[in-house]
């Protein structure tokens, strides 16, 4: 039972969301309104830009029309129209309750881009976007955040009719919104409402004579938008460049300009003299028609005002910055217009304005204008009119259009599947639209979408599904109780998932609906209403799925079975659990296996191994030695020792210095094996030497106990520390260092006393600095000499044995483009991948050792207990192996990673996060291990075997069905059979044969398209 609670908040919410319910209830329960106008402009002025000049033109040819025009400023909106003696048109509130009721019962709607995410056009209606401009900035699918497409690309989904200025756009707008091939309304290439005054000379001498503005030359600063979806971007530039203006301009010069309301608000321009806000009593193209010439940026409106061949000025100061962050589909530097990048440019070009020639620009994108063209439109609206300049165009090709639920697109089996399927199939056959909820896609998955094969759409859904409290109250309980069945409440059921299938699609016609992931429940409760062919997916086993993890719902997954057309399993294996556990779906079941992506993995397994690696992050690896080299761990181990003689010596009452001088001895004889450590031992030996010698001489011979103890002492405070000094280990590595450093201090002094002789004092200033630095910095230079030689001791398979190919990555991708090549190209590398990513591919390239790797997430079904635990004893009999598990996410992270951590084998286990691209990584291991519990299939077994990876899996029918033994090693389903696989390879004798994936792609194909039989 539902909470008073819970039932108190939705009705407290109520208010608040009132207008919604107004929409949800007029939406279902009232009729169609005939001849009722709504016009709407999402884009620059609500009460202006094309439903200005469409109004008079709807109130001349639909006798009785009743006209709403939106607006966010009804105020501001009524005096406008009261000016321009506009009657009969009534100002509606944008999302008042009176604007949702319109929305959901006029019979017109008219918009310049979108309505919000809850619109849903009623049977009965028409909706009509009449866009907003010529396109110079990328749009839809070609902007940086690519799922921002969402809502404009339902909008056109569900309008009848698109009205674009030329044919330029319209091929912009069905490749950017994925319109092309599936749109069922129709693109109308015809004249823009708004630019129709540029072409009235009569209208716009009235505009001059009510201005009396004949004697100035009048010009206008229209800048873009420079904000992203939601967001407006402050400048300081447009003040700088206003106060500039103002000083410079010319006294017969005005300058009206038309900011976003954003910054609009923060100019005052009242202490202005030529330097004008827009008059707010013009709609914007009126005001335009009357002006000299146009400053503008990026704009859209330069398409529109080369109409009347008046000088338009690009004023462009951040070109190269908005170039790359927004990117555009043409070079403005080929138009017809001046490019300005700086303020002083902008005075002399305005002063030098003149008649231009823009035919170039008409005959590509105002060819369509002309001085009736508002009508045209109304009339192509109302009546179908076409004509010269009204020309009609349909994009969808009338095959069957299949829409998949895809998922996010995530780094996981299921995408590579979906990925695998759809470049192998004739995508040419039908059209198929990747639907996914626009939120549960990452930036760092975008390039999937846009790398889809051809005739594959993408598509971001966005919005909630609509409803009253009674059906949101429903939803809640029922999607999420599963011990709610909802009994009496399936015809309510049906109209909200109704509603909301027409709400995402619009006017899409839909033949088939692939519930590919198989687990989302929304989709799945919709797909058993809809009137569509339906099929959905068996990835796994379902039932062992949910005992692990509960992270479907039963109820409304296996009932989408019961009402789906097909249950598509990818093996074979799983119909028999399907058979014992769901009644009544035995005939639905087919199988059809998963494509195993060969030609895929292939290619994107060629990809340089550095650059895949390159932004992944680790989530564990145990570096405590991993960046010394032997020398510095035994030194280290050698000053340990040293260190707990001098500190007992030091806290003991009773020492016996002899014994004390005699274990330093022993200690240096010790480490004497390691050239380096000889060098450090005999240096000592000479100065302990030295030191008795001068001791004895003052104390003679017969003062053991005193000699030993001062020797100590001497040891201690001033050879001791000489062995610490990291410059010992420079000399002895360099020898010649210190001489070298005494030569150039001799070099730089001479040079000094010359400059002092000669009284040139600006260089015995730069010497002196000079002199001071000297020694530091060819001391740092040689410190990083020998670090270069150090990582390349101690990673010697990669920086030595592939020398090449990682010089090539760190000259095209670390350094600067200017450099060709790094003076320390190993510390280059290492300071770019850090010492965990270092190692492990050390170990990849080292002949010696075996690299093993597994990718699956965090997660029970991965088995990464039996992986690590068989890893380990494997370690144990041989240490010359290396374990890389790659793991996106997951519920148990934080417990494998601890498994890890207390591992004898962690020094050689790396945990990588998710990886865009893991097939040159996995290209590059000399075995891929399936430790699963469970799988579909375990498609990266037959990934790794395309790349030329050896495979030892677990025995699970469904994965090594397809195998033979000589193809992989196949083990059984524990921590001993996985001992023994790992075991077998690293003694195998011969290779593992290759195995033959072209039968089976031709038995997936056909099993595919069998489907839509």
């Amino acid at each position: 039972m539902v909470q008073i609670k819970e039932i108190r908040n939705k009705l407290k919410n109520y208010t608040k969301n009132k207008g919604k319910f107004v929409y949800v209830d007029a939406f279902r329960n009232k009729k169609i309104k005939k001849k009722h106008f709504v016009l709407e402009s999402t884009h620059g002025d609500s009460v202006g830009g094309h439903n200005y000049y469409l109004i008079k033109e709807i109130k001349n040819k639909v006798k009785r029309a009743k006209i709403f025009v939106v607006a966010k400023n009804v105020e501001k909106a009524k005096r406008f129209f009261e000016v321009k003696g506009i009657e009969d048109v009534q100002i509606v509130e944008h999302l008042s309750v009176e604007y949702y009721e319109l929305l959901a019962t006029s019979e017109y709607l008219i918009n310049d881009t979108t309505f919000y995410p809850f619109f849903n056009k009623k049977k009965g209606q028409k909706y009509y976007i009449i866009w907003h401009g010529t396109p110079l900035k990328y749009m839809g699918k070609d902007m940086p955040v690519v799922v921002d497409v969402s809502n404009v690309q339902r909008n056109f989904y569900m309008a009848d009719k698109i009205f674009v200025s030329n044919e330029y756009t319209k091929d912009i707008l069905s490749e950017a919104y994925n319109l092309k091939n599936v749109y069922q309304g129709k693109i109308v290439v015809s004249p823009s409402p708004r630019n129709s005054i540029f072409l009235n000379d009569i209208e716009k001498n009235k505009i001059k004579e009510n201005l009396n503005i004949e004697n100035k030359k009048i010009l206008c600063y229209m800048p873009t938008w420079r904000g992203t979806v939601g967001k407006v971007k402050k400048t300081s530039h447009t003040q700088e460049l206003l106060n500039y203006l103002e000083k410079t301009l010319a006294h017969d010069t005005l300058l009206y300009v038309k900011l976003h309301d954003f910054e609009k608000n923060n100019i005052s321009f009242d202490k202005y003299s030529k330097i004008k806000e827009f008059p707010g009593s013009y709609e914007t193209y009126e005001f335009l028609s009357i002006t000299d010439g146009l400053i503008t940026d990026y704009s859209s409106v330069m398409y529109d005002y080369a109409n009347m061949n008046k000088p338009v000025i690009l004023y462009t100061y951040d070109y190269e910055e908005y170039i790359e962050s927004r990117g555009v589909y043409e070079d403005i530097d080929k138009y017809p217009f001046k490019r300005i990048e700086n303020l002083e440019d902008l005075i002399i070009a305005i002063d030098n304005l003149s008649i231009e020639d823009y035919s170039i620009i008409n005959e590509r994108f105002t060819y369509s204008d002309c001085i009736d063209g508002a009508e045209r439109v109304i009339k192509n609206i109302l009546f179908n009119y076409i004509d010269e300049k009204v020309k009609e165009y349909n994009l969808y090709n009338g095959k069957e259009t299949v829409a998949i639920l895809s998922g996010g697109f995530w780094n996981n089996g299921v995408t590579s599947a979906l990925i695998n399927t759809l470049e192998n199939l004739d995508t040419s056959k039908r059209n198929y639209i990747c639907f996914f909820e626009k939120n549960k896609i990452k930036p760092e998955h975008y390039y999937r979408l846009l790398n889809l094969p051809d005739n594959v759409l993408f598509y971001p859904v966005t919005g909630e599904v609509n409803g009253n409290i009674s059906d949101r109250l429903l939803l809640k309980r029922y999607l999420w109780n599963e011990d709610y069945s909802a009994k009496g409440r399936k015809k309510q059921l049906g109209r909200i998932y109704k509603e909301e299938f027409k709400r995402i699609f619009g006017d899409l016609k839909i033949d088939w609906f692939i519930h590919y992931t198989g687990f989302e429940r929304k989709e799945a409760e919709m797909m058993r209403h809809i009137n569509a062919k339906k099929l959905i997916w068996v990835h796994t086993d379902m039932f062992a799925e949910y005992e692990a993890k509960k992270n479907f719902s039963k109820k409304i997954v296996f009932g989408a079975y019961k009402d789906a057309d097909k249950v598509v399993m990818v093996h074979e294996n799983l119909r028999e659990n399907l058979n014992a556990n769901i009644s009544g779906i035995k005939r639905k079941l087919v199988t059809v296996n998963n494509f195993l992506g060969e030609d895929r993995t292939k290619r994107l397994g060629r990809e340089n191994i550095f650059k895949t690696l390159a932004d992944v992050k680790v989530d564990y690896s145990f570096n405590d030695n991993a960046y010394k080299t032997e020398t510095q761990m035994l030194l280290e181990e050698y000053k340990k020792e040293i260190n707990e003689i001098v500190k007992l010596a030091k806290e003991s009452k009773h020492t016996n210095y002899d014994v004390v001088i005699k274990n330093i001895k022993d200690i240096n004889e010790r480490y004497s094996f390691n050239p380096y450590l000889r060098y450090v031992a005999e240096n000592t030996s000479v100065m302990m030497d030295e030191a008795h010698e001068r001791i004895t001489n003052i104390f003679g011979e017969q003062k053991n106990n005193l000699i030993s103890e001062l020797l100590f002492e001497e040891y201690k405070d001033f050879i001791l520390p000489k062995i610490k000094d990291n410059q010992n280990e420079l000399n002895y590595y360099f020898p010649n260092l210190v001489k070298e450093i005494s030569n150039y201090e001799a070099l730089l002094n001479n040079r000094l006393e010359s400059a002092r002789n000669e009284e040139n004092y600006e260089l015995v200033n730069k010497t002196e600095i000079q002199l001071k630095k000297s020694r530091q910095i060819v001391v740092e230079n040689y410190k990083l000499l020998k670090k270069e030689e150090n990582l390349n001791e101690k990673f010697n398979s990669l920086f030595d044995n592939k020398k090449s190919e990682f010089l090539d990555f760190v000259d095209s991708y670390i350094t600067p483009e200017n450099i060709q090549s790094s003076q320390h190209p190993n510390i280059d590398f290492y300071g770019y991948f850090r010492v965990s990513k270092t190692k492990m591919l050390n170990a990849i390239f080292d002949e010696n050792i075996k690299v093993y790797i597994n990718i699956g997430r965090y997660d029970y079904q991965k088995g990464h207990d039996k992986l690590i635990d068989a890893f380990e004893r494997t370690f144990e009999r041989n240490p010359n192996i290396f374990l890389i598990i790659v793991a996106p996410h997951g519920p148990l992270k934080s417990k494998t990673i601890n498994r890890v951590r207390n591992s004898i084998a962690r020094d050689n286990i790396i945990i990588l996060t998710g990886m865009n691209n893991p097939y040159p990584l996995l290209a590059h291991c000399d075995a891929f291990v399936l430790s699963s519990n469970y799988e579909g299939l375990g498609l990266v077994v037959y990934e790794a075997l395309a790349v030329n990876t050896d495979v030892i899996t677990v025995n699970l029918k469904e994965t090594i069905q397809y195998l033979k033994q000589d193809q992989a090693i196949i083990v059984e389903n524990n921590v001993d059979g996985l001992t023994k696989g790992f075991m077998h390879h690293l003694n195998l004798n011969k290779p593992l044969k290759k195995f033959d994936f072209e039968p089976f792609k031709v038995k997936s194909i056909k099993e595919f398209e069998s489907l839509f039989k």
